[in-house]
């Protein structure tokens, strides 16, 4: 059967209401690309099978969990990241674990489901674990970490508690950022704050080791080292997501251009007054030649702040 007449037939299913026939289609689908060697393909399909299933089930969190996190939409594709073939090849690992997790766990060994993303902030941390998400047709649970702590002595805990039984079982992807305000170095003193802050830690510590491998736990940190080793630990996967360097953002720049058959005329300088400056801010800079192309202005993106600043501001 050619492929639209595969997805005709499964479109008419689903039409009719009849999932049964609708899955049969879908398992046939990932049995094919396997056999055609479309590994990954066959992977991402497998996915949003599972998830599909029991889709609803999965969106909705329990009322005493899901006030603590964004059901957030990815909006990037792996694909659509400038990112480097090392981190690529990192997330491509792990789907690879995926897809042979059964003779993993034959081989007695743990499937990897905690990554943590550090370096400076706007390097796209959170676009890199929505796009996770999205590569696995996950849904992506963003944690609200401020909404965790408590100002009740005990109330911290129990709230950690309740986020991690709802997913502990569930697969999905659990985005908990700036994980350094949460879980940072203990610390000695006997006061009733930080003997708060102990206790949030303790508990991410047990409710992280008691997650299923079917939840991708991604923490994200602006300053790694402020973390607490035990935590660290607990990170199987660790990946580093600095600023670009000059050769990155030319190259970066130079793709925008084609990709949109425009023309920023760039001299040197643009590059270099890039260099040391975030991802998001080269984002911004080619967002702003672009605009000036459409208005057909002389603003270009430069660094620094319109007007002039007033002392004393």
């Amino acid at each position: 059967m050619a492929k639209i007449e595969v997805i005709a037939e499964l479109i008419r299913s689903i039409g009719l209401g009849n999932k049964k026939r609708a899955r049969a289609i879908i398992e046939n689908m990932v049995r094919y690309e396997n056999e055609s060697g479309k590994t990954g393909a066959g992977l991402k399909l497998q996915y949003a099978l599972r998830t599909w299933g029991d889709a609803c089930e999965m969106a909705e969190l329990p009322q005493n969990a899901k006030q603590f996190v964004f059901d957030s939409q990815p909006q990037k594709n792996l694909t659509e990241l400038f990112i480097s073939d090392e981190i690529h090849a990192q997330v491509k690992r792990l789907a690879k674990e995926r897809e042979r997790a059964e003779e993993l766990r034959l081989a007695g060994l743990p499937l990897k489901n905690k990554v943590l993303l550090a370096g400076p902030p706007g390097n796209g941390k959170t676009s890199l674990a929505g796009a996770i998400a999205k590569y696995f047709s996950l849904p992506f649970f963003v944690v609200k970490s401020s909404e965790l702590v408590n100002s009740l002595l005990g109330g911290s805990g129990k709230n950690i508690a309740n986020l991690f039984e709802a997913v502990r079982e569930r697969e999905c992807v659990l985005f908990m950022d700036e994980l350094d305000s949460i879980g940072s170095c203990r610390v000695g003193s006997s006061e009733g704050a930080d003997r708060e802050r102990n206790s949030i830690l303790t508990s991410i510590l047990t409710n992280v080791d008691n997650v299923s491998d079917a939840c991708i736990v991604i923490g994200a940190t602006n300053m790694p080292d402020s973390l607490d080793p035990a935590l660290m630990r607990r990170f199987s996967l660790k990946i580093w997501m600095d600023n670009p360097s000059e050769e990155d953002i030319l190259t970066y720049v130079q793709r925008y251009q084609i990709d949109r058959n425009i023309n920023f005329w760039l001299a040197d300088a643009d590059i270099s007054s890039l260099h040391g400056h975030p991802w998001s801010r080269v984002e911004e800079f080619c967002f702003e030649r672009h605009r000036s192309l459409i208005l057909d202005d002389n603003l270009s993106g430069e660094l620094g702040w319109v007007g002039a600043v007033k002392e004393g501001a």
